[in-house]
Formats: structure tokens, C-alpha cells, sequence
């Protein structure tokens, strides 16, 4: 499971690394501004500063198409009859979807990580004005002089994006599942539109309580965690995020092994 999707990270990288020489050159010579501006680009700054600039914006728009990809191939697999074959439990299949998505996001992060590290040095020797490695240099310095508090604070964005990969996996599988245990009961021909109907309107349903939750546990979060010194001091990257997230992510993966297990039908892929 995980070697296709590291094949689609492969891909992925592919598509990035051609379009970052594709922009590039439109930035470095300038032949095209409204392309530039389209792009998101400044044109004042350098050109050096351009393609760093361009090189973010590449990741992750690469990275959303990667999740998107992966996550289509995870699905085809869970309900494909062949995977059922393994000597595995549905439950078990499904639990290493969730875990071969991480571990693909993973991945293609630290190729990306590489990568970006990579051109900024590209950029540093062509551009001599261009100071990044000084930039980064200082931010290392700062981050390891940091206490473990505030290093642990720092590595939460690293934990919320496992848990968003984890959260939007289960949720989007969630909408699926359920759209599809509908339509299997409807006496329908072409059920597509109808099942895309009910993708719809519990994404939709799903955003509003989220923010409803989200502004509930809110509140009810902070009032308690400022009573609880060893948490308000020492475990601030639990944020209030990441554990809607975590919750989020139980709950909806146990509803979808249950409907794996009770009510999908998988068929010969």
C-alpha cells in the first residue's frame, strides 16, 4: 500500500520540480509579468528572492494535490475486492491507510524539505545579496537556545499536520462511506449525482459543527487549562486544535470501520 503511494509522491515531485523550472524562467527573464503576477509572485524584490518565493508556494500546492491523489488511492483500495483478499481484517486494512497516508505525507515533506534547502543554496551562490543561509543560520541558533518548552511549542505545527492528514482522511472517508450506504438502499440507476448530493451536504454539515464545537471547546479549554499549571506550563503544544483533531479523528474512524465492516461492499479492482 505504501509503495503506490510513494510512487504518486514520485509523481508528485516530478510535476513540482517542472513546474518550478517553468516558472523560473519566466521569473528570471522577465518575459511574461502578468503570468508572474497571476502566480502570486512579487516582481520588485529579486529574482533570487522571486524563486524562493516560488518555491513555498510550489510545495504546497504539490502537497494538496499529493493528499488528493493518495487519498484516491487509498479509497480505490478499501474498496477494492483484491486488497480484501490479504489475510487481514477490514479494520486493519483501513487503520493502514490511515497510517501509509502519514507516513506518504511524510515522505514527500522531507524530499520537499530537501529540496527547498537545495535551491535557497542554488540561490545563495548566483545571488551573492541574497542572505538566506545567514537568515537561517540565526534561526537555528535561536531555536536551539529555546527551553524544551518552547521547543516543544515550536514542533506543534509538525503534530497538527499528522493529525490534519489523519483528521481529513477519516472525515472524507466518512462522507463516502455514508454516501454510499445511502445509495445502496435507493432503487436508483444512476445514483452518482445523489451520492454526490450527500458528499455535499455533510461537508457542509460538518463545517458548522465544527465551528460551533470549535468555539465551545474553545472556551471550555482555556478556562481549564488556566487552572492547570503543569499543562499551561509545560504541555502548550496540546493545544486546543490538536486535540479536536485527535477527537475528530477517533470518531470518525471508528464510524468508518463500522461501515466497513457492516455495510460496504467492495468489488473486483
Amino acid at each position: 500500500m505504501f509503495l503506490q503511494k510513494w510512487q504518486l509522491a514520485h509523481f508528485t515531485l516530478v510535476l513540482q520540480l517542472l513546474a518550478i523550472i517553468f516558472c523560473s524562467i519566466m521569473i528570471a527573464t522577465r518575459s511574461n509579468s502578468d503570468f508572474i503576477s497571476w502566480i502570486g509572485i512579487a516582481q520588485e524584490g529579486s529574482i533570487a528572492s522571486s524563486i524562493s518565493a516560488l518555491l513555498v508556494q510550489t510545495t504546497i500546492l504539490a502537497d494538496m494535490i499529493f493528499f488528493a491523489l493518495i487519498y484516491i488511492k487509498g479509497l480505490r483500495m478499501l474498496l477494492s475486492q483484491t486488497w480484501h483478499l490479504l489475510p487481514i481484517s477490514s479494520s486493519k486494512l483501513y487503520l493502514a491507510n490511515l497510517l501509509t497516508n502519514v507516513l506518504s505525507c511524510a515522505y514527500i515533506f522531507v524530499i520537499q524539505i530537501i529540496g527547498v534547502l537545495a535551491g535557497e543554496f542554488i540561490l545563495s551562490l548566483v545571488d551573492k545579496k541574497y542572505q538566506f543561509w545567514q537568515f537561517l543560520g540565526e534561526n537555528f541558533q535561536s531555536f536551539t537556545s529555546q527551553s524544551s518548552a518552547a521547543i516543544m511549542d515550536d514542533l506543534a505545527p509538525f503534530i497538527f499536520l499528522i493529525l490534519i492528514v489523519l483528521f481529513l482522511t477519516s472525515f472524507v472517508d466518512f462522507t463516502n462511506f455514508s454516501s454510499r450506504v445511502v445509495t445502496d438502499f435507493l432503487p436508483l440507476k444512476n445514483i452518482k449525482w445523489v451520492r454526490w448530493a450527500i458528499n455535499v451536504i455533510l461537508v457542509i454539515i460538518g463545517m458548522y459543527l465544527f465551528m460551533k464545537l470549535d468555539t465551545y471547546f474553545g472556551r471550555m479549554y482555556y478556562s481549564q487549562a488556566s487552572k492547570l499549571n503543569y499543562i499551561a506550563q509545560n504541555l502548550r503544544f496540546v493545544n486546543i486544535s490538536n486535540l479536536e483533531l485527535l477527537f475528530g479523528t477517533i470518531i470518525f474512524g471508528g464510524i468508518d470501520i463500522y461501515l466497513i465492516n457492516r455495510y460496504l461492499e467492495t468489488r473486483i479492482k
